[in-house]
């Protein structure tokens, strides 16, 4: 099921619930956030009046929507991920490589967000900061299943999860359709390290099959390329903290 709060803040989780909704409505009046996500208009306004108070909300007439600081800090948290850092390169090389669309996922709790993408078609509507259900899409079930959380209801019958498990097992990665909505077909191997999945990299299959370029053959080798730089970034960290422990010890 994921991470649970052991002493949950509801006040933190409402506002976090109007800040997707504003996401997903672009605008919206107080009156109408309040009857649609079932509020008082009380609590809506407080919480929307601290979120333009701190500069995450703007208001224009009567609607309130978000503010371009969360572009701001949703580049500068992408640029602080470890998995963004260690596959960046790699994903672009790849992608020209092989000649096809590539997508890398990050878990943000049930959903899985694209960090980076490269060479993606018109056809799948997907950018950098989309969000995947992860239950409901293949690099979302490759994840699910690394982290132990792919059991039903959790992962849902859109994949078979024996079949998943018997291809990670066997070969490092998947095939299936992209999401359970989107029959685009793809590849996708979870990026692990020594601790956690950090999340999985999607490799699209074009509709005619080209043998000059060896999706499967390559997404091993762009695995592992990505696996090691992640562990070097870990590295990097302990080290920093080593030398800074030891001189402040001195």
């Amino acid at each position: 099921m994921g991470y649970e709060a052991p002493r949950r803040v509801e006040t933190s989780a409402r506002t976090f619930v109007i800040i997707e909704h504003l996401d997903h409505v672009e605008h919206a009046r107080i009156s109408t956030i309040a009857r649609e996500l079932e509020m008082s208009k009380g609590i809506v306004h407080n919480h929307v009046s601290t979120l333009r108070e701190l500069g995450y909300v703007t208001k224009r007439g009567p609607h309130y929507q978000l503010s371009a600081k969360l572009v701001h800090l949703g580049r500068r948290v992408r640029s602080h991920s470890p998995l963004y850092r260690a596959a960046t390169s790699a994903l672009g090389a790849y992608a020209d490589r092989v000649d096809t669309g590539v997508l890398l996922i990050e878990r943000a709790g049930q959903q899985g967000i694209v960090i980076d993408s490269h060479r993606l078609p018109p056809s799948v509507a997907l950018t950098v900061g989309s969000a995947l259900p992860m239950a409901h899409s293949l690099p979302g079930v490759v994840v699910l299943t690394m982290a132990g959380e792919a059991e039903e209801p959790v992962a849902s019958a859109d994949y078979d999860l024996e079949s998943v498990r018997a291809a990670l097992d066997e070969q490092g990665y998947v095939e299936g359709t992209l999401t359970a909505t989107d029959s685009t077909p793809c590849l996708a191997a979870p990026l692990v390290d020594d601790e956690s999945c950090y999340g999985a990299l999607a490799a699209l299959r074009p509709p005619v099959e080209d043998t000059t370029h060896d999706i499967a053959a390559e997404i091993t080798t762009v695995r592992a390329e990505i696996e090691a730089g992640l562990g070097e970034d870990r590295s990097r960290k302990r080290s920093f903290a080593t030398e800074k422990h030891a001189w402040i010890d001195s």
